[in-house]
């Protein structure tokens, strides 16, 4: 029903670092995977904001260590993956949700 993304600091190992914070959003039934995977990243944006805000006026990141030693990576999904998930869960992409990430990424920023 919800989906998310960790923001965490960058260290040497992989997703190891502390978590900043976190982005969520609702599953949206009419959208593609391609749709959700393009608004999780964005959902993330607030926290990165409020870090980089923080660096800024001379703060510090203030993150919260991973709950586990090693952290927590998932592996990219495999074909099988992909199959499970049009039968569940719909469209891989769609031509209306293309559209509207690419109007996004090309949208005239100018007026703001």
């Amino acid at each position: 029903k919800t989906l998310g993304c960790t923001v965490h600091g960058v260290d040497q190992g992989i997703d190891t670092g502390p978590i900043l914070g976190f982005g969520q959003l609702p599953r949206a039934p009419d959208r593609s995977l391609f749709w959700h995977i393009s608004q999780i990243y964005l959902s993330g944006l607030p926290v990165i904001v409020d870090h980089v805000e923080a660096l800024r006026n001379g703060g510090a990141p203030d993150g919260t260590p991973q709950p586990k030693e090693g952290g927590n990576y998932y592996k990219f999904p495999t074909a099988d993956d992909f199959a499970r998930f049009r039968r569940e869960a719909g469209d891989l992409v769609t031509a209306r949700d293309y559209a509207d990430i690419l109007s996004l990424a090309y949208a005239d920023r100018s007026a703001q």
